[in-house]
């Protein structure tokens, strides 16, 4: 099942059709941001053109899931710092899923806040930030961790938690949350020139993704595979970047604008991973996104084990889902 994974990702990566579809869908989204603001649409209304346009476009087993969930945003509380404080959790969810079949393969999870910038730039609620950035334990107040307490994501490859700027005349930043709080250096106040000024740290992986299909001469192994699956993605710890499952590997790149944001996402490089092969790697986080996931019916194409976070589901959310059915096309 691995080696079927890894070949299915490394065929659409090389594949003219493939590439061809994510500039398409990149180029109806442009249009339809900009439509938006001609009309001065706010940022809720943009967001949901974004994921009304990608809604339901496939390619070769490939499909994009988008819905809107409505119900009480989510909001928890943690300490920031030295004292207590609720805040919003975020208000989309990105979701990646590989399956084979019905089977779940892998799984990872973004959480989004996004803003609107106006003249390139916005005001940042910096406990916001921080709950995006580490994840502290946090207890839920509305929506849907209502009544959950000491909450902990691993968030181990610091790829969790981010942010989505909106900007006329219909362009998008996507900025891992971990660098817009180094760009801010502790300032409330955004310019997206700062993004150019961010160093990633340590935990960051570059985007391997424009190298294409890896010609590694273990290619017929299978075993080999199974061997990096084992060590590193059952583990949840970041992949050295010469190895042949490094196209799987989030980073805490900056995506500087929509095309550069719906491709990665599209070839599954966006998020941080919460289940893999068999294995939970993040149990709080993989529960949250696997809820949300029943919630859209998705339990219709992929077997969706463990329980739900709460028996009456109260969330308003819009969630984006990106699924790879290696067993199709």
């Amino acid at each position: 099942m691995i080696e079927a994974v890894i070949r299915k990702y490394h065929d659409l990566l090389s594949d003219p059709g493939f590439l061809r579809f994510q500039h398409e869908a990149v180029a109806d989204v442009y249009d339809q941001l900009g439509q938006g603001y001609g009309q001065s649409e706010g940022e809720v209304a943009l967001v949901t053109r974004l994921a009304d346009t990608l809604k339901g476009k496939n390619y070769k087993g490939f499909k994009l899931h988008c819905e809107k969930i409505h119900g009480s945003k989510s909001y928890v509380s943690f300490n920031y710092r030295d004292k207590p404080t609720t805040k919003e959790l975020g208000d989309l969810v990105l979701i990646t899923l590989v399956s084979h079949g019905r089977k779940r393969c892998l799984q990872k999870l973004c959480i989004v806040q996004n803003k609107l910038l106006r003249d390139g730039k916005a005001q940042i609620d910096l406990e916001q930030l921080f709950l995006l950035k580490n994840f502290p334990l946090f207890s839920g107040s509305r929506g849907l961790f209502r009544g959950a307490k000491d909450v902990m994501f691993l968030n181990r490859q610091k790829c969790l938690g981010a942010y989505g700027f909106f900007e006329s005349p219909g362009e998008m930043i996507h900025v891992n949350a971990g660098v817009l709080s180094e760009a801010l250096a502790g300032s409330a106040s955004f310019a997206k020139a700062a993004l150019g000024l961010a160093t990633p740290g340590d935990s960051d992986y570059r985007d391997q993704g424009h190298l294409g299909p890896f010609p590694f001469p273990w290619i017929d192994h299978p075993m080999m595979y199974e061997e990096f699956f084992h060590r590193w993605l059952k583990r949840g710890f970041p992949f050295p970047v010469f190895s042949p499952c490094a196209p799987f590997v989030s980073s805490r790149q900056t995506h500087h604008d929509l095309h550069d944001f719906i491709r990665a996402w599209i070839s599954l490089r966006i998020g941080e991973l919460v289940y893999s092969v068999d294995r939970t790697v993040d149990a709080e986080a993989d529960r949250f996104s696997t809820t949300i996931l029943r919630q859209i019916g998705f339990g219709e194409f992929v077997n969706l084990e463990g329980e739900n976070l709460q028996e009456d589901f109260q969330a308003g959310l819009l969630v984006m889902v990106a699924h790879l059915d290696v067993a199709e096309g």
